[in-house]
């Protein structure tokens, strides 16, 4: 149970691995989350092109048709990939030694020099996988705190409660 003067103090490196596996997990976990709107509109827009050539049934839309639903695909594929296989190469003051001391009104994050100190109302949400607890400030900036870091349930339990002191809810990921 949290009470009044609870902090939740944790010292970790991650490695580049991690830092690759959790963009991936954040990746899933935010589709799972977020619908699959951008699958639905793919779909709706190739129903609407065949149709179109059904209609108009002439060599020229065929090939343009093929030619957006190859550059759709081709986006799919790159955003899938790209941003996982880059991203050791982008965050590598994140692979040094990290401390996070988080209190019922502010989480302070320290890296190397660099020191933080964050509100919770800044976060539109946590949302957990397995490995990591992802803490969400908009849709593409999120930072994994993998697991490992906590000493014990005990210390991820009053995380959770402080959380919810501050409205902002743990979601699960891996039950999507």
């Amino acid at each position: 149970m949290m009470d009044a003067g609870s902090t939740v103090k944790l010292n970790f490196q991650l490695t580049k691995d991690e830092m690759i596996k959790a963009h991936r997990q954040y990746m899933r976990i935010r589709r799972a989350i977020e619908g699959y709107g951008s699958i639905i509109r793919y779909a709706l827009l190739v129903l609407v092109a065949f149709v179109a050539v059904w209609v108009l049934f002439n060599f020229e839309s065929m090939i343009l048709l093929v030619f957006f639903v190859a550059l759709f695909a081709l986006r799919s594929v790159l955003n899938a990939w790209y941003p996982s296989h880059k991203i050791g190469r982008q965050v590598s003051q994140f692979l040094q030694e990290m401390s996070i001391i988080i209190t019922k009104d502010e989480i302070d994050w320290k890296i190397a020099d660099h020191k933080q100190d964050v509100e919770w109302g800044q976060y539109s949400g946590i949302w957990q996988s397995d490995d990591f607890f992802f803490f969400i400030r908009e849709r593409h900036e999120y930072f994994g705190v993998p697991r490992r870091a906590f000493a014990s349930a005990e210390d991820i339990q009053v995380f959770k409660e402080m959380a919810a002191a501050n409205s902002i809810k743990v979601r699960n990921g891996d039950n999507i």
